[in-house]
């Protein structure tokens, strides 16, 4: 009988001290069990479900075709451009080794899609020693070859260049290949064959694309300029 009355005093005296204990928590009875459910729905609210993942990688993959549809599409004309600035570069470079050198430079178009450059020895050089009795070996500078899929090529339907030099063969400068040219020390352009200077026109292209792929490059025999043009499938530029 003492210990309620003892139980109701400390009560009260808590009260008057002004002690307020925290009301007792309703337990469910689930206990570690609840603990799991609320983490797992915690962690499905900032997760991504398994559809959304499939969403995303189905953009992705979309989005990595079209990239790829697009570059294929467009690999012809970077190739046709590089064969472009490959031309001219080799032609120049010739040209210009031919005046600070002071000798002649041939340039030898082969087969249908290759470049040949080659140094004309003087006598008493080391492949050409004194005395000079018949022609000397000339000296290799660069063999080079176009691009894959691009060659020496008229495209169906691409007119002439603005320069005009005609556009009946490939390599206008001869009638048949291999066609060699030679850049003399004073920067003209020659036929080996005449020692004429003559101007010339070599057609690029990849067979069966698009017009937009054709090129050109003129060279004015008497100047020797050497100038590359693109086709943007109506006009030359």
């Amino acid at each position: 009988m003492l210990q309620p009355a003892l139980k109701i005093r400390w009560h009260s005296a808590e009260r008057r001290k002004g002690v307020v204990r925290p009301a007792p928590t309703p337990s469910s009875g689930c206990g570690r069990s609840c603990k799991l459910m609320r983490s797992a729905s915690s962690d499905r609210g900032t997760g991504f479900s398994a559809i959304e993942l499939m969403i995303v990688v189905a953009v992705i993959g979309l989005i990595i075709g079209m990239a790829t549809m697009a570059i294929s599409s467009y690999m012809p004309t970077l190739r046709a451009d590089s064969a472009l600035q490959m031309m001219v570069t080799a032609l120049r470079q010739a040209r210009m080794s031919s005046v600070d050198q002071r000798r002649a430079f041939l340039v030898t178009f082969r087969g249908t899609n290759e470049i040949l450059v080659q140094q004309q020895p003087i006598c008493g050089d080391p492949a050409c020693p004194a005395p000079c009795s018949g022609s000397c070996p000339l000296n290799p500078i660069a063999d080079l070859f176009l691009p894959n899929t691009v060659s020496y090529m008229v495209t169906p339907g691409v007119p002439d260049t603005p320069d005009g030099l005609g556009n009946s063969r490939p390599v206008t400068m001869c009638t048949a290949m291999p066609c060699m040219v030679t850049f003399q020390s004073d920067g003209t352009m020659l036929n080996p064959s005449t020692m004429l200077t003559i101007n010339g026109t070599v057609f690029l292209g990849i067979s069966g694309q698009s017009p937009a792929t054709a090129r050109a490059v003129t060279i004015m025999g008497a100047t020797g300029r050497i100038k590359g043009y693109r086709y943007n499938g109506t006009v030359w530029n």
